[in-house]
């Protein structure tokens, strides 16, 4: 199986790195369709550089990204544990557009070392 290879922001790679983060959040394209339960991800702290080889234990789609922070909220997608719905959201939509996540619907990536 392939392993594949995702930047992730410096914050983002501390938190999977300490292990509180165990969620990663995606647009459900092209990419993110062809990811098997099992597979290896190779997150790059876009940083620093410094790599970290986690394993695909689940993948779950939603339509949109409120619907995915009704089910994973805080910590485990990388965000603070006080965070609202709305502001989780708002936080995605500086990332990927409505435009997009309304196209190809949404994936968290459920994740272990």
């Amino acid at each position: 199986m392939l392993i594949v290879t995702m930047g992730l922001a410096h914050d983002q790679w501390r938190l999977m790195q300490a292990g509180s983060k165990t969620v990663e959040i995606h647009l459900y394209d092209a990419k993110r369709q062809s990811l098997q339960v099992g597979q290896k991800i190779n997150f790059q702290d876009t940083q620093t550089g410094e790599q970290l080889l986690m394993t695909i234990h689940q993948l779950v789609v939603f339509p949109d990204f409120t619907a995915l922070f009704r089910r994973y909220r805080g910590t485990a997608v990388g965000s603070q544990s006080q965070d609202s719905l709305a502001q989780m959201v708002r936080e995605m939509h500086t990332i990927y557009s409505p435009e997009q996540e309304r196209q190809f619907g949404v994936v968290a990536i459920i994740l272990t070392r």
